[in-house]
């Protein structure tokens, strides 16, 4: 026989009143992704389809079925003979299924007091109809009591489809001289005292209330969310009370498991009737992640309707929240799945936080250590995510936001506020989008304000929130030859792959106020950090300069070897790989690739020239570095402060054209008649006296310095 939902009951204030909060289904709950409602919810009549045997832990319960309806078959489980204390008998289970039954699969639970002495206490395979399927075990008794033996049938088929169950049961008395076949059901599960009966006492006459000192208890929570899909109330906490005429007591307190499944084990009962219902609290308890209040801080609570004790294991059932409650389980479970994935992802927890569901509408705000939501809001997952992710910015901090006198409630991805709260918004939108690996962050510039709240070209991303989010999800996320701006031409890409563990360490350990700061402690300040500050219009600077050129000697013979420094300085924020390259004039000197600067570090380098194939004159002396991408300060990449004359054996000086050891008339009138050439070509080449291919005034003013000169 198949129910759909019988009860409804309370949620809210404690007390028990027919509303539509929270609904009682007596089942496992069913497929939590694809139910359209609650009617859909089916279960088994029977209660002894889920009820347990002795201290096992619910080894043997269905939990991890996900809805259940009625196997048609008939169960039989007996006892051969009823065993004495330490001795072993055959127990067998025969199962004859109305109708086939795929992917079938039989299972004895025993309780305590047994134990298995040989066989298999579970069978795997398909049934047919009216094809019996027989089990025969061999158990030894081994604890005087009253004992119940349960076997429980399930299959599903293969294509999908609710899971089927029927289960039936024995019970047998052992004691140390006699034992009891009980058969399957006792009046008011009776406690048979064993002495009693070795005496030879009426059974009946016997009876106690209650056939254990303690009882376990079970059920579901779930809460309907804004798809209508039934969701589990995992890791919540959950209180067993005994409603009492002297006032209800609290019995217990668990936490609900992450498929909405809770037990209370080894309640104590003392002998007397208990009537027990559970109340479920939007809070975690054992990971201590979140709690979600109403306006006058009480936290929101639901409670199922009063079971009588009857059993010695007591199914409550599933439960599922609805109404206006449905909107804080989900706050509650969207700020659960923040929690898990940071400490997946890093190990660190965050401490408790609260969420506070008052108001009317407006915008919803994190506190450092919890937050607001506003009605309406909180089925929005984005929001609750970005509160919680400020909570996290918060705690990591050791309880601080970075500092902003940014004042406006109103604000957008492409909003330029300042620095400190472009980070802290950056961060908590960064962190929203990789909770759910959502790439929404790509490629868009958000400091060109494409929503229409900031300027298009300018390099201001480090007080645009979106920007600063942007820089984040590229370190996040995996490498992209794509994953580049439009306006950028060159098309680098995105080369940081999966170096969150990076970002967090900062985030923990170095307090960064801004992106510039956190900039400051990233470690390896190279081109694949810088692109992606670039990608964001985020200016870090990259700027090398050769800071110095010098020479061993003023002039020299030809065939003289000639030693020159040259200092290079990286004045920039990146980490650089670079060459330096020093030239005569034109005439190649030297030239030194894949040299690493760090960022404000200082080199000098020696280069050599041996001048025999040098040709006399004047020579400038300059030096070039070269970084392969975007030096934002190309000034003063080349230094050409140096120069060297090259002279000839009894050359009187470098405006000697004649080389007739005096500088005088005759030279001046060489090099004037080759005077604005090229063009046409020039024909005497010693007229180009600093050899800077032209023939020009320079060169005349170096015969005009050094006239007179002699050797």
């Amino acid at each position: 026989m198949l129910l759909c939902l019988l009860f409804q009951a309370v949620a809210g204030q404690g007390l028990v009143a027919e509303n539509q909060d929270v609904t009682s289904v007596d089942h496992s709950l069913a497929e939590l992704y694809s139910l359209d409602d609650v009617s859909r919810i089916q279960t088994v009549t029977s209660q002894s389809s889920v009820a347990r045997s002795g201290n096992q832990k619910f080894t043997g319960r269905p939990a991890e079925i996900d809805c259940a309806e009625e196997l048609p078959a008939n169960m039989e489980l007996h006892l051969h003979e009823a065993p004495v204390l330490d001795t072993i008998t055959v127990l067998s289970l025969v199962v004859v299924p109305e109708a086939d039954a795929q992917n079938a699969e039989l299972r004895i639970v025993l309780p305590e007091g047994f134990s298995l002495s040989s066989g298999s206490l579970q069978w795997n395979g398909n049934l047919s109809k009216n094809v019996a399927v027989e089990m025969d075990v061999f158990i030894r008794a081994e604890i005087v009591g009253i004992w119940r033996i349960e076997a429980i049938a399930t299959s599903k088929p293969s294509a999908g489809g609710y899971h089927k169950i029927c289960s039936t049961q024995c019970y047998v008395q052992v004691a140390e001289r006699e034992a009891h076949i009980l058969g399957s059901a006792l009046e008011n599960w009776a406690r048979i005292d064993a002495a009693e009966l070795d005496d030879g006492g009426v059974q009946k006459g016997l009876i106690r209330l209650l056939s254990s000192e303690t009882i376990s208890v079970y059920g579901y929570w779930y809460y309907r969310n804004e798809f209508g899909a039934s969701m589990p109330s995992r890791y919540a906490k959950v209180e067993l009370w005994n409603d009492s005429s002297s006032g209800d007591l609290l019995l217990a307190t668990t936490s609900v498991q992450s498929n909405g499944y809770y037990e209370f084990t080894t309640v104590k009962t003392d002998n007397e009737t208990l009537a027990l219902y559970v109340k479920l609290f939007c809070q975690t308890r054992e990971y201590q992640i979140v709690r979600v209040y109403d306006t006058n801080f009480v936290v929101y609570w639901s409670q199922t309707s009063v079971h009588n004790v009857t059993e010695e294991y007591l199914n409550m059932g599933a439960w599922l929240v609805q109404g206006d409650q449905r909107e804080c389980w989900k706050i509650y479970d969207d700020i659960v799945d923040g929690y898990f994935w940071l400490l997946n992802k890093t190990g660190w927890s965050r401490s408790e936080v609260y969420a506070r569901v008052t108001g009317s509408w407006g915008f919803s705000l994190s506190l450092g250590d919890g937050m607001i939501i506003f009605p309406g809001a909180g089925w929005i997952r984005e929001t609750v995510l970005h509160e919680y992710g400020h909570c996290i910015n918060y705690a990591a901090r050791g309880g601080s936001f970075p500092p902003s006198n940014y004042e406006e409630n109103e604000h957008y991805l492409d909003t330029e506020a300042d620095w400190g709260w472009a980070f802290r918004e950056g961060w908590a939108e960064f962190f929203t989008c990789a909770v759910d690996n959502n790439p929404s962050l790509e490629t868009t510039t958000y400091a060109d304000g494409p929503f229409g709240h900031g300027d298009y070209g300018d390099w201001d991303g480090d007080c645009v929130e979106g920007a600063v989010a942007q820089v984040f999800w590229d370190i996040f996320d995996g490498e992209s030859s794509f994953d580049h701006p439009v306006w950028d031409l060159e098309g680098y890409g995105d080369h940081i792959s999966n170096e969150f563990a990076k970002l967090w360490n900062i985030f923990l350990n170095y307090d960064p106020n801004s992106i510039h700061s956190f900039w400051y402690c990233w470690s390896q300040k190279d081109i694949r950090i810088w692109e992606v500050f670039r990608h964001a219009r985020i200016n870090e600077s990259r700027d090398i300069a050769v800071t110095n050129v010098s020479s061993s000697q003023e002039s020299a013979i030809i065939g003289e070897v000639i030693q020159f420094n040259v200092t290079v300085k990286n004045q920039g924020q990146t980490m650089e790989n670079l060459n330096v390259t020093i030239l005569a004039s034109s005439l190649l000197i030297g030239s030194l690739e894949n040299i690493t600067l760090e960022s404000r570090e200082s080199k000098t380098f020696t280069f050599n020239w041996n001048t025999t194939e040098a040709t006399k004159g004047i020579y400038s002396i300059s030096a070039q570095a070269i970084i392969s991408l975007k030096d934002l300060n190309t000034t003063n990449d080349i230094n050409a402060t140096s120069i060297v004359a090259i002279l000839l054996l009894g050359q009187a000086g470098p405006g000697d054209v004649y080389t007739d050891g005096v500088v005088d008339i005759f030279d001046m009138v060489t090099v004037a008649r080759e005077f604005g050439s090229p063009p046409p070509p020039i024909e005497n080449p010693c007229a180009d006296i600093n050899h800077d291919n032209a023939v020009d005034i320079f060169d005349i003013t170096v015969i005009a310095l050094h006239f007179g000169e002699t050797k």
